[in-house]
């Protein structure tokens, strides 16, 4: 069994929550999706944070899939939905060497550096598709195992659609891992952007980065339970990041290219308002104060991960 990740689990009180996001269910602000292309520009700097920071948690989410279900099963077969650069992929061919994997993303330049790592890997057995998860075209009902699938869900335009389009291609009886965002807003980057816009407009309003009723876990839970999945378990816990410098993160915010992060950029162009260069400074300050760990520059990122399992 792999270790786990470093975490704490964490429930939100109802005031925390409401700090985090004045949203609800019935009430919520919407969230402009990125498109697949937009994920394409992302693809180098997504790989370089994505193997340290997500890797274990994918292990973990891997692990307990297998629990339920074996993963090194001659009959498994799995679909990394949203595969981006490959990290739930990694984790499956470290733990489960001859399971054939099938991997999807809506953006070329994820699926084409993903198809370049196959290769470097050497793994077997793994299939790179350039598919809509809204729409998993060629994959047959039923045919899947386990899917497993992280931070993707609650970034796409239609969540329910790619939770039915896995339960469609799962087989009865088999396994969903997920993992999502737990903070529509994304409070580790959107709070000191928010109070940085603030110092120069105190009007700026923050805006909702994701679905939130995709992204907490009793929602998810509700949510994979009107799909029709049973057996649903998801918990909130944190994620840490541990970076070089302050300069490294900050770079990564502002030229790293992550659509979901952009996002935060465009609200701030709106209204005639002064440019983002402007920002930098108490940007910097504010991201530095909120990442200070005695000197080391840590991110602390509420995650939602979890399982569930297809009637059968």
């Amino acid at each position: 069994m792999p270790s786990e990740p470093a975490l704490v689990t964490n429930s939100f009180s109802e005031e925390e929550t409401a700090k985090k996001s004045p949203i609800s269910r019935n009430g919520k602000k919407s969230h402009p999706a990125p498109l697949g292309s937009q994920w394409s520009l992302h693809a180098a700097k997504y790989r370089q944070v994505a193997d340290g920071t997500i890797f274990p948690f994918a292990l973990m989410l891997a692990d307990e899939c297998h629990q339920i279900s074996p993963l090194d099963a001659p009959s498994a077969r799995a679909l990394d939905d949203g595969t981006g650069t490959g990290v739930v992929t990694a984790a499956l061919k470290s733990l489960y060497p001859s399971l054939h994997v099938i991997a999807a993303d809506v953006s070329p330049g994820m699926i084409d550096s993903f198809t370049t790592r196959i290769s470097d890997e050497g793994w077997e057995n793994v299939e790179a598709r350039l598919l809509d998860a809204q729409n998993l075209e060629g994959i047959g009902n039923a045919s899947l195992s386990h899917v497993l699938s992280t931070f993707m869900v609650c970034l796409t335009p239609d969540p329910k659609k790619v939770v039915a389009e896995m339960l469609r291609v799962t087989r009865p009886g088999g396994v969903l891992g997920l993992g999502v965002w737990a903070d529509p807003y994304f409070g580790a980057l959107n709070t000191p952007f928010t109070k940085a816009c603030r110092e120069l407009d105190p009007g700026y309003q923050s805006v909702p980065m994701m679905d939130e009723e995709w992204t907490r876990a009793d929602n998810v839970e509700e949510g994979l339970k009107e799909a029709g999945y049973v057996d649903v378990r998801m918990r909130e816990m944190m994620m840490l990041k541990e970076w070089a410098s302050l300069d490294e993160a900050c770079d990564h915010f502002w030229n790293g290219k992550n659509p979901a992060v952009m996002l935060m950029h465009d609200s701030w162009k709106a209204d005639g308002r002064p440019p983002l260069e402007e920002l930098k400074p108490a940007f910097r300050r504010l991201y530095g104060e909120a990442m200070d760990r005695d000197g080391k520059v840590i991110s602390e990122v509420w995650i939602t991960m979890g399982t569930a399992r297809k009637p059968g």
